[in-house]
């Protein structure tokens, strides 16, 4: 074999060397990698319920709450009831004789998905010889990637306040069907001020504006909420 044929032979070899290391390169990177290193698929919290029960002559403490499997989520909420529970304790002045002031807290999920969690916490509190109980709404908005609680800024852009106002005055009268009176009740509580507009929920298909008692309606009628599909306010989501 002259030298020649030899160099081309040694040549052949090497490249047939190097394209399947190549090859094999290209097969280990496309390969799934071991499960230490594959990114986990998000997935929304597991959820349960906890309990507080306290009742004594002065006070009546019932309150259920979630319990996630996110520390960071559960700080936040533990936080919450904590404060409420707290700001009802300081409350109590010269409770009456054997009228128990009472705070009971429920809540409803509105939304968990693998990226945001919305809660609707409900207060509802009774002061000692009160005629009937006094009714409070929290929302809890959390963003799971940015690990912190959203505010309405967050969720809207633009306007938000004057399109929310005008689809929730809307709805209202229709749902109400008000009289004279009460129509300015809801002309003024759905009117759009930040404050009006405080509470607010997130869920799978929009949102849902909270109104408390006496804000838009009577008493009597409780709490109002208006559910709002995104496709009727997307200029405004952000």
């Amino acid at each position: 074999m002259n030298k020649s044929l030899i160099i081309i032979v040694a040549v052949l070899i090497a490249l047939a060397v190097l394209g399947g290391v190549f090859l094999a390169y290209l097969f280990f990177q496309d390969s799934p990698k071991d499960n230490k290193e594959t990114k986990k698929t998000k997935v929304s919290l597991e959820i349960n319920e906890e309990k507080i029960e306290e009742e004594t002559d002065d006070l009546i403490v019932s309150v259920r709450y979630p319990k996630t499997d996110n520390k960071k989520v559960n700080q936040e909420i533990d936080n919450l009831i904590e404060s409420e529970i707290n700001n009802f304790k300081e409350s109590i002045i010269d409770p009456i004789e054997e009228l128990a002031s009472g705070i009971y807290i429920s809540y409803i999920v509105s939304l968990n998905s693998p990226t945001i969690l919305s809660i609707i916490f409900d207060i509802s509190i009774y002061p000692s010889g009160a005629a009937h109980p006094v009714s409070n709404t929290n929302v809890f908005n959390y963003d799971l990637d940015k690990e912190k609680r959203i505010d309405n800024k967050e969720i809207f852009t633009g306007n938000y306040l004057d399109v929310l106002s005008e689809i929730c005055t809307e709805r209202l009268i229709e749902k109400i069907e008000p009289d004279e009176f009460m129509i300015n009740s809801i002309y003024n509580g759905a009117s759009p001020t930040e404050e009006n507009y405080e509470h607010i929920a997130l869920t799978k298909n929009g949102i849902i504006v909270i109104f408390e008692q006496y804000q838009v309606a009577a008493y009597a009628l409780g709490k109002q909420s208006i559910e709002i599909l995104a496709s009727e306010i997307s200029k405004v989501l952000k």
